[in-house]
């Protein structure tokens, strides 16, 4: 089966060819790499022009109308569109992936039609000590590190740990039940889109044992670990729970959905508030009732922490 590995490119000229050879060295027989330059500023464009050239039988490059700079989702997207394998994975430009990246995940998909994705482990590799002391909750790995039942993977990813971007492999088919990224987001648009694909896809481990790709840290990294981020996640499960409304999902997937972002919402205003970041507890709601639902606080626990930030803000 074709592999179709996404790597969307913005400024990253000096990343871009490690990701296109870690990519090559996998030695999978049928794989198309599919660069989409955004309108970067630094010559990275040269630097695909010249992957192309190099890895002709292997590597397709594709801009945005007029070279336009259009942010991560769309260009995930438009490579998705573009690109013509059965299996799709993604990388980031600033990343690697291991020679193991396809052994395990292609087989498993090979041998089980049904079977929509495949996750596995990955590295977490500090390129400079930027961001190391913000990471370290995290260990070795990236995400998910032990193997989930299909039946609670969506309560999984909904507490805070999923895959990351270069450790899924996913059926094409699978965008057909979920959608593409959703291009509002900037930041958690991939836990967003694998909120949707644990909802509707049966979704398995591979070898959790050996890491398939390396996830780099460094001074340019745009995901921050912050409670500063704590709205974009509430953003992203407000519309996951909005969107299997609208797909009429079962009432079990909903259930699940509105438990943990209800808890999800709680815990992050309560981070908040002992953090003193009156104005984060602000954010994180207002995300979720631009996004989310009304139901998502028919909850006495924040109907209680609601009204005490209304009785705060007026006395202050």
């Amino acid at each position: 089966m074709r592999i179709s590995a996404i790597v969307p490119a913005y400024n990253v000229a000096k990343y871009l060819p490690r990701a296109v050879r870690s990519l090559i060295k996998t030695g999978y027989h049928d794989l198309e790499i599919v660069i989409v330059e955004d309108g970067s500023e630094d010559g990275t464009f040269k630097i695909t022009e010249e992957l192309c050239r190099q890895y002709h039988d292997s590597v397709v490059v594709y801009q945005h109308p007029k070279g336009a700079n259009l942010g991560v989702s769309a260009s995930r997207n438009l490579g998705i569109l573009k690109s013509t394998g059965a299996l799709i994975c993604f990388l980031d430009a600033d990343d690697v992936v291991y020679p193991n990246r396809f052994e395990v995940s292609a087989a498993l998909l090979e041998s089980n039609p049904d079977v929509d994705a495949v996750y596995e482990t990955v590295l977490m590799v500090f390129d400079d000590d930027s961001g190391k002391d913000t990471m370290a909750e995290w260990g070795k790995t990236f995400g998910l590190s032990r193997k989930v039942p299909p039946s609670v993977l969506l309560t999984e990813l909904l507490r805070g740990r999923t895959w990351h971007t270069s450790g899924i492999l996913c059926r094409r088919t699978l965008f057909d039940k979920t959608g593409l990224f959703n291009t509002k987001f900037c930041i958690a648009e991939d836990c967003n889109l694998w909120f949707k694909m644990a909802c509707v896809g049966k979704i398995i481990p591979g070898d959790m044992t050996r890491p398939v790709s390396g996830y780099h840290r460094h001074g340019t990294n745009t995901y921050l670990m912050s409670i500063d981020r704590k709205p974009d996640m509430v953003r992203a499960m407000a519309d996951a729970y909005c969107w299997a409304q609208r797909k009429r999902l079962s009432g079990r997937v909903l259930n699940v959905l509105i438990k943990e972002t209800r808890s999800y919402i709680s815990n992050s205003v309560a981070i908040a508030l002992q953090a003193n970041r009156m104005d984060l507890a602000w954010k994180i709601i207002k995300a979720a009732l631009k996004d989310g639902d009304l139901i998502i606080f028919a909850n006495l626990r924040l109907i209680q922490t609601i009204a005490w930030l209304c009785r705060k803000t007026i006395h202050n």
